[in-house]
């Protein structure tokens, strides 16, 4: 903290810099190669700007976390049910989808999927394909259903839990709140916030998710 000018008595504080993220204009490609492998792999990764949250937020902003949260559930259900399924040309062994902050200002979205070697087309095909459905015809209202009790199960796992929480979750949240700008809550609060807007989101609110990810 002292580097910010934190942590001493009368120093004034500085705020984290925060740089630009660049777009590119077409999309970038980059194949790597090893002879070792015994299958391939593809990743399909969204980069875009997040805009910068203070450490403490609205309903609205935990909203929108929220809304995300179940996106990605429901979307790796579903990924996980096409690499289980008994068609008999299988697109990829397994795939999942991924969240992350990259840096203070931007966001990276991340399919992913493991195929037979050779198959990264027809992998990378299929994980956009589902994308392009999900903006077509929405989730199910059974997945919108079952991506709900799941987060509120983890919701309730981590209340009943909170007494076991281990130093460095802690030590995570305050990191992500310093470099990130990410607000720092405890198990009750979370608990208490899902409970609340997890009942009130719908397909639709899925669905504006997965049309951020498409190329106007």
């Amino acid at each position: 903290f002292d580097t910010f000018g934190e942590g001493k008595p009368g120093s004034a504080s500085q705020r984290v810099p925060s740089f630009e993220t660049r777009q590119h204009e077409r999309p970038q490609f980059l194949c790597q190669t090893d002879e070792e492998a015994t299958q391939s792999s593809v990743h399909v990764s969204f980069v875009k700007p997040w805009k910068q949250l203070g450490t403490t937020w609205d309903l609205n902003e935990f909203r929108e976390m929220v809304v995300g949260d179940m996106f990605e559930t429901a979307l790796n259900a579903r990924l996980f049910r096409r690499s289980h399924s008994k068609e008999s040309i299988q697109p990829f062994f397994t795939a999942s989808y991924s969240n992350d902050r990259v840096c203070r200002n931007a966001d990276c979205v991340t399919l992913t999927a493991n195929c037979k070697l050779g198959g990264t087309l027809v992998a990378a095909e299929s994980l956009l394909v589902e994308l392009a459905r999900i903006r077509a015809h929405v989730f199910t209202k059974q997945e919108v259903e079952a991506a709900r009790k799941e987060l509120l199960l983890d919701a309730e796992t981590a209340y009943v839990e909170r007494t076991k929480r281990k130093s460095d979750d802690l030590r995570d949240e305050y990191v992500g709140a310093f470099l990130m700008g990410e607000a720092v809550t405890d198990p009750i609060t979370e608990a208490r916030i899902s409970q609340l807007l997890l009942g009130n989101i719908t397909g639709d609110d899925l669905l504006a998710v997965a049309n951020e990810y498409k190329k106007d």
